[in-house]
Order: structure tokens, then sequence, then C-alpha cells
């Protein structure tokens, strides 16, 4: 899917894909990482790993829930990319077929499955504009996430 169902988005952000499309993404030779992959990657680079594999432009400069429930306030939501992953802010897709935080949030599907309340849910790693934090957490098969290969 394209955020929006707009091809300019696809253009600037990629496409967002549902798990069973995302497991078949990654060319030959390469595969979609695991949640102990991404969790793997976040220890490795360390506190602010949000901030660091962010890519240094296009993140909204608003952070729209304020932390003591009042109104959003300004800040600089763009990474640094220290390490080259240049994560841009794709937003995602519900299960429902809204589209949800192009510009403020994103997120890339891992390979792995967890069973909670008797529920199949993928797990994918998580970044949003506002801080430095990363972090997995798991959803739905048929929402729509964005894809980051790694090399087998």
């Amino acid at each position: 899917y394209c955020y929006n169902d707009s091809a300019n988005y696809c253009d600037k952000f990629g496409r967002l894909y549902v798990w069973s499309a995302a497991m078949k993404a990654c060319p030959n030779g390469w595969h979609l990482p695991s949640s102990v992959e991404f969790s793997t990657l976040m220890e490795n680079v360390g506190n602010g790993a949000g901030r660091v594999l962010k890519s240094k432009s296009g993140w909204d400069d608003y952070e729209p829930y304020h932390s003591t429930g009042g109104a959003g306030y300004l800040v600089d939501g763009n990474g640094s990319d220290d390490y080259g992953f240049s994560a841009l802010p794709a937003g995602g897709r519900s299960n429902d077929g809204g589209y949800f935080y192009n510009g403020y949030e994103t997120h890339f599907w891992s390979s792995t499955e967890e069973v909670m309340s008797d529920m199949i849910l993928v797990c994918a790693m998580s970044l949003n504009s506002p801080s430095g934090w990363a972090g997995t957490d798991c959803t739905v098969k048929d929402a729509g996430f964005s894809v980051r290969c790694v090399k087998d």
C-alpha cells in the first residue's frame, strides 16, 4: 500500500506491507529480521536508539501527546542518522484500512510471531518523532508497516 493510497507517499516513504507480503518482500540473499535482531540493533546503538536510527529530515516537529495531557508542543523530531539506518516516518495502515501518523512514526515488520490472548500477532520495531525511543511491539498481521531487509 501507499500511505493514503497516494503514489506520492510511496515515492517518498516506500510501501506499507501486510505481514504476509512483508515475508515475501526481501530479495534472495536477504531476510526480514526477527524481533531478536531488532533488539540486538537497538542494544548495540544504545540509549537514544530512536534518535540515531532516524533520518536527518522529514520527521514532524510536533509532539501531539503532551506528557501532562495538555496540548502538544514543538520539538525537533528528526534524527542524527549516526548509523546510516535512515528510518523515514512512513506511518502505518490499520487493519481496517485507515492510515495513521505519517511524518510522526514508523514501524518495521519482523518475522517473529507471538501468541497473546489466543491470538497470533507479529512483532515490529517502532520509532516515533519526538523522542529517542525505539522499541518492539506486536500487532495483527493485516496492519500495514514498512519493511527493512537484512543481508543473510
